[in-house]
């Protein structure tokens, strides 16, 4: 096993920094969906109460689903740093993810720099972690 490349080390701190940022804004949609859920189940007007609780509920999960994310990247920025496959397998996993979803958002609502910023990111990551060969010989398969 050789050294792990400079380059892996940058998008090892560039997840990091990614997952505390998700991080923190997963803690805000968790107790801004829970404070309008709760205080929507007070409210006078029935449907407004429902709609109230549907939409906090949904911040609720959101903030759940990127609670998840943010915890994932980190292991994968841990396990990119320390030389691990699986740190590698889970970078190349979230990067694949990261351009499909980039990509709908591109063919959903026109095209927009933040994420055609981060398609083109999140493919220079995945390329590179998957075909360098000094991050193959980095990162053993066994």
């Amino acid at each position: 096993m050789s050294e792990v490349p400079t380059l892996v080390k940058v998008i090892s701190v560039w997840y990091y920094i990614s997952a505390v940022g998700t991080l923190l804004f997963s803690i805000l949609l968790l107790l801004g969906g829970g404070l309008i859920a709760s205080v929507s189940t007070g409210a006078e007007n029935e449907a407004l109460g429902a709609l109230g609780s549907f939409l906090g509920g949904s911040i609720l999960v959101a903030g759940v689903l990127l609670l998840a994310y943010a915890l994932i990247t980190g292991f994968s920025a841990y396990g990119l740093w320390a030389g691990r496959n699986w740190g590698r397998i889970i970078a190349i996993v979230l990067s694949a993810i990261g351009v499909l979803l980039n990509g709908w958002l591109i063919y959903a609502i026109g095209f927009g720099v933040i994420a055609s910023f981060s398609l083109l990111v999140n493919a220079l990551i995945g390329c590179y972690l998957i075909f360098s060969k000094s991050v193959k010989e980095a990162f053993p398969s066994a």
